[in-house]
């Protein structure tokens, strides 16, 4: 299976965010999840949580860029939508991810101490490795990302994003799997089909972690 998906499989409808943004678009985005469970568990009582954030965000999408597709609803990046596609023998932890991954923990350096960048190197780990372990063999696509902005929830910027995902992989005859640290997003995510395969704890255990599956039409009847 080619684990590429190609530039024609994006709808015209959205926007492929260019690599030259990614410094942009990493500020959003840490913005959009300082509250979520895992980085708020992870991060919580750091002084410098946007500026961690963004430094891990930028180190990701960089790596993501090369390996899956960005997408957003237009250039303002009302929200944002990250895919990657695997087949039954990729791995995900290759040597430009580590690598990339340990560049930008570097840079956090500065901010944290050396303890709690530890800790969320083995919480990082864990999560990667076990990620790679809930879909070894089998052809898929993985929702990395996905968020919209505060000021823009509510108006449906999240459904066109996400609505582009099934689409393709209804159209592939793909599984596609997702991870939330969030239990108010399972009823969400439900009701675009996908229903809970595995929950565990993370980091100092007060984080969970909720693995997703959803099955194409052609599958699910």
């Amino acid at each position: 299976m080619d684990n590429n998906i190609n530039v024609t499989d994006v709808p015209n409808s959205l926007y492929r965010v260019k690599k030259k943004e990614l410094v942009r678009v990493s500020k959003i985005m840490a913005e959009a999840f300082s509250e979520d469970p895992l980085w708020n568990g992870l991060f919580g009582k750091e002084k410098h949580k946007i500026v961690i954030l963004e430094t891990l965000f930028k180190t990701l999408l960089q790596y993501l860029y090369k390996k899956g597709i960005i997408v957003s609803t237009s250039s303002e990046i009302e929200g944002l939508m990250v895919w990657t596609k695997g087949g039954r023998k990729n791995g995900r932890l290759d040597g430009i991810h580590s690598l990339q991954a340990a560049f930008g923990f570097l840079k956090l350096v500065k901010y944290m101490p050396i303890k709690r960048l530890m800790n969320l190197i083995s919480v990082l780990y864990k999560f990667e490795t076990m990620k790679e372990e809930r879909m070894k063999g089998v052809c898929h696509c993985y929702l990395e990302v996905l968020f919209v902005q505060k000021q823009f929830r509510g108006k449906k910027y999240g459904s066109r994003l996400l609505n582009t995902l099934i689409a393709y992989c209804d159209n592939k005859n793909l599984l596609c799997f997702l991870d939330t640290n969030n239990p108010v997003n399972l009823s969400i995510y439900e009701r675009y089909g996908f229903v809970v395969k595995d929950a565990c704890k993370m980091g100092n255990d007060n984080i969970n972690d909720y693995f997703m599956e959803r099955k194409p039409i052609a599958l699910a009847e």
